[in-house]
């Protein structure tokens, strides 16, 4: 992984056989990323997760081996009371045949290359269970 950050903007590039989540993980603790909006990604992963949300806190899990390539991803990546990140990324890919899936990003190693830009924010988000929908939602200190 490397990355740079320009103005409110962090660029990150992935590489072959890297987690998507550790190494993103990374590139916000070395640049002291408090809250992070994915405007761009591109490239291919492999071994992918799609989750979508069924209800009452359940989701259904789509799992895909084959390389996939990232067609886009939008989302948040920001910092948590205890240290950690919560991500909140929905990814649309695409087989070799252009079939198209999408759903919340669960899991994914980077095939070939992955390159994302995140815009940077101070506001703090914090992310807590829902009662009424189970879901961890979005809320502001």
């Amino acid at each position: 992984m490397i990355s740079q950050v320009s103005w409110d903007k962090l660029f990150v590039r992935l590489f072959p056989d890297e987690d998507f989540f550790i190494s993103v993980e990374q590139a916000c603790r070395q640049h002291k990323v408090k809250t992070a909006v994915l405007v761009s990604a591109a490239g291919m992963l492999a071994e992918v997760e799609l989750r979508a949300f069924i209800g009452n806190g359940k989701y259904a899990n789509s799992s895909f081996s084959e390389p996939m390539e990232l067609v886009s991803a939008t989302g948040t990546a920001a910092l948590q009371a205890d240290g950690s990140y919560a991500f909140h990324i929905h990814a649309t890919l695409a087989d070799h045949r252009a079939n198209a899936f999408g759903g919340h990003l669960g899991a994914g190693k980077v095939k070939v290359t992955n390159e994302l830009v995140f815009l940077l924010s101070d506001s703090p988000i914090i992310r807590r269970k829902e009662e009424e929908t189970g879901l961890m939602g979005m809320f502001f200190e």
